[in-house]
């Protein structure tokens, strides 16, 4: 379970970051909030129309990354309270953990997806990653 949580904090990092480029260089305003929290459909579909503008994204990547954000939303925000048996019913424990595998290598797709992003850009527009300033929920 462990590694859900790990990818699922460095998919929102990367996002964050991806987000922050985006801002701070094109003329957009993203709310990070709402792709990490809220899960809100019109900005995921604002972030991938400029991933389509300004970088090499398909229709595929699009699916992984929104495939991705909303297992990690899942994970982070309903996973535990949604599986409280988790701990005393071996049964159930043992098809929450199957399905967690699975969600985890769609958040390492995802995650993978949106590093490139982040490095691409990086690269394109001269930003040293270190610089950028990440918006951070608290």
């Amino acid at each position: 379970m462990g590694e859900a949580l790990h990818m699922g904090q460095t998919l929102e990092f990367l996002t964050r970051t991806l987000v922050a480029i985006l801002n701070d260089n094109f003329d957009v305003e993203i709310e990070v909030e709402a792709l990490v929290i809220r899960e809100d459909r019109k900005t995921l579909g604002q972030l991938i129309g400029l991933l389509k503008s300004h970088a090499d994204i398909d229709d595929v990547g699009a699916s992984i990354l929104k495939q991705a954000l909303v297992k990690r939303n899942y994970i982070a925000h309903e996973f535990y309270i949604k599986n409280n048996y988790l701990f005393t019913d071996l049964e159930h424990r043992n098809k929450v953990y199957q399905t967690l595998v699975e969600d985890t290598k769609t958040m390492a797709l995802g995650t993978a997806l949106m590093s490139g992003f982040v490095e691409g850009f990086c690269e394109a527009l001269a930003i040293d990653k270190s610089k950028v300033l990440v918006k951070q929920s608290i």
